[in-house]
């Protein structure tokens, strides 16, 4: 799925696009991240594993420092919510 059509879905904000425009799918379960994934999450350090894991994009909603440029990061309102819209 395209980047753009993502944030459409969630209702987000693209803070970073980085080199990414595709997710292949998506994982809120750090164990299950693989390569292309789009990981949902809140929690920095989980979110550090995911990208050490592949992980091609991150969905947030809490301020975070953006710890990679070259994959896309989601800013969401509400993370529960556009995990819904996603499913």
């Amino acid at each position: 799925m395209r980047i753009d059509t993502i944030v459409n879905l969630v209702d987000g904000e693209l803070v970073n696009s980085g080199y990414i425009s595709e997710i292949n799918q998506f994982s809120n379960n750090l164990k299950k991240v693989k390569r292309e994934n789009l990981f949902i999450s809140n929690d920095i350090e989980e979110i550090k594993e995911a990208i050490k894991k592949g992980a091609y994009g991150v969905l947030f909603s809490k301020d975070l420092n953006i710890i990679d440029d070259e994959i896309a990061w989601i800013k969401v309102d509400n993370i529960q919510d556009a995990l819904f819209r996603l499913l």
